[in-house]
């Protein structure tokens, strides 16, 4: 289900009204439209390892503060170990990026469409949290991420220090603008847990409307002709109607 960030990472929490995006290629649209689900891939997953991780500014701070406490034979030695414990959070945590725009992005198409035959769902906050809903045996929290600078950025900065790794990310990626989702099964570290999660779009109906759900698909600027007559052959195919379907106002 859905549930609100805690208290103390409420600046995180979205904007109903924010307009979304998932850019995405043509087969992840597929699947998507083939098992009515969305696709959340585990954290460690990510071949970049920017997810959930700690920095040396990180360790620094935390042994500083075990250094003040007194209590630790070796702070430096605890501060790695404690991040040594929370690194496993990745193998237990699963995401699920957005890109927030009033509009299409250039970046977007290029970096997460990956092929010129690709789609973009537009949707808003609201009604993705909806979809988090149906998963009913998990928690699934949606934030605002944080883009931080290395230079003014430390531990002291951590008031979830099981959430806000996977929330924060360096200011180099600002330009995402992304809005994303988490699941995490807390307290499991070090498990075997499966690469991907889903999270269904009904939780009783066989047949699902994604127009409940997505606001318009929009085809690629460099895609090939045909690509926009398949996606609508597609939605026909599974009898979903009453969603618009465009070309990029970008496509020459």
């Amino acid at each position: 289900m859905y549930e609100p960030l805690p208290e103390s990472l409420n600046e995180y929490i979205p904007n109903d009204k924010d307009i979304i995006w998932k850019y995405m290629s043509l087969d992840n649209f597929i699947y998507l439209l083939e098992y009515n689900c969305l696709y959340l891939p585990r954290a460690d997953s990510n071949p970049i390892y920017f997810e959930g991780h700690f920095f040396k500014s990180d360790i620094y701070y935390l042994t500083n503060a075990y250094r003040k406490d007194g209590g630790f034979e070796k702070p430096i030695d605890a501060a790695k170990e404690v991040f040594k414990h929370l690194e496993k959070y990745k193998s237990c945590t699963y995401l699920d990026c957005w890109h927030k725009n009033s509009d299409e992005n250039f970046a977007m198409w290029k970096i997460y469409g990956k092929t010129d035959n690709s789609i973009a769902i537009k949707t808003s906050v609201k009604k993705l949290k909806n979809i988090y809903n149906n998963k009913e045996k998990s928690d699934c929290y949606l934030a605002e991420v944080l883009y931080y600078n290395f230079d003014d950025y430390n531990i002291s900065k951590l008031t979830n220090i099981d959430l806000l790794p996977f929330i924060r990310k360096p200011d180099f990626f600002y330009y995402e603008e992304e809005i994303r989702g988490i699941i995490q099964w807390g307290g499991m570290p070090g498990v075997e847990y499966p690469l991907f999660e889903t999270i269904p779009f009904t939780k009783r109906s066989e047949h699902f409307e994604l127009s409940d759900f997505v606001d318009e698909i929009v085809i690629c600027p460099y895609s090939s002709d045909w690509l926009l007559k398949l996606i609508e052959k597609l939605l026909r195919e599974k009898g979903i109607k009453k969603i618009k379907i465009s070309n990029s106002k970008y496509r020459k």
